[in-house]
């Protein structure tokens, strides 16, 4: 279950489109919340007392942010919250904050037309790829609206039930539908075929809403997208393997690579 939340925030408003889903997590499951700003050092070149005087300004103005954004959301009030401020970048952070914290899921947010795709070359492309913790990535344009259907996005790669627990905390944390979406680049006719793993999810998920779905298309992305969009899907979830599926899905050229829907938050978990 969700005890910890990590919401790397730079007080942007992309950053504070994503809080707004820690904050409905962090309601419904009891969870505490841990924001983390990151500071850039100052030039090494710079003379120290300069640097240590830029680092005092750079740690008021974050301290001063926050405490304007708990204006802005007096809901934090009522959810048990620490504020971290650290020197360097995130991902070393994260390295000590998930364990020492407890973190059992980051929300971010993330910026870019191209949406999910644009993911593997931003800062939440490394936090998806070495968090060892479920990582959901909000774009800046996601609606802020309840997530009633969820899509999870596989292929004919087996599951193991333990595997699927992340995913299924969250459809029962958020009482929403489960979709799977069999993706195969074939010319297999689509539809509602035996998904490789049903059984498996169907014992992962005993108490959810789950309709399976095939999707035939040249491009697996496309045809992804396509779905979504026919099947009004609030939140898409993956699990990240190398050289499957996640990889496929989006290497390629830039012409040949179409971005998924942009307001479609990213939900994605480790198999171990």
């Amino acid at each position: 279950m969700i005890r910890g939340i990590l919401v790397p925030t730079d007080f942007s408003t992309c950053a504070e489109q994503a809080l707004h889903y820690a904050l409905t997590l962090a309601e419904r499951s009891g969870a505490y919340l841990v924001f983390c700003h990151t500071l850039h050092a100052p030039l090494a070149t710079e003379p120290a007392p300069k640097r240590v005087q830029q680092l005092r300004h750079m740690r008021d103005a974050a301290e001063h942010n926050f405490q304007e954004l708990q204006k802005r959301l007096p809901m934090l009030g009522n959810l048990p919250s620490v504020f971290r401020i650290e020197e360097g970048n995130l991902q070393d952070h994260l390295r000590h904050c998930i364990p020492d914290d407890r973190i059992d899921l980051i929300v971010m947010g993330t910026r870019g037309a191209d949406g999910i795709a644009e993911l593997l070359g931003s800062n939440t492309s490394d936090t998806i790829r070495r968090a060892p913790c479920p990582v959901l990535a909000v774009p800046e344009n996601a609606p802020l609206r309840p997530v009633r259907r969820i899509a999870f996005a596989t292929d004919a790669t087996a599951l193991r039930p333990e595997a699927l627990q992340p995913l299924a905390d969250l459809v029962a944390l958020l009482d929403a539908e489960l979709q799977v979406v069999y993706v195969e680049a074939t010319s297999a006719r689509p539809g509602t075929a035996a998904h490789p793993n049903r059984s498996v999810l169907e014992a992962a998920f005993p108490q959810a809403s789950v309709s399976f779905h095939q999707i035939a298309h040249p491009r697996v992305e496309e045809g992804l997208a396509i779905f979504m969009t026919q099947h009004a899907t609030d939140l898409l979830a993956m699990m990240p393997r190398s050289h499957t599926f996640f990889d496929r899905l989006f290497k390629g050229s830039h012409t040949h690579r179409m971005a998924l829907h942009s307001t479609v938050p990213l939900f994605t978990f480790r198999e171990n």
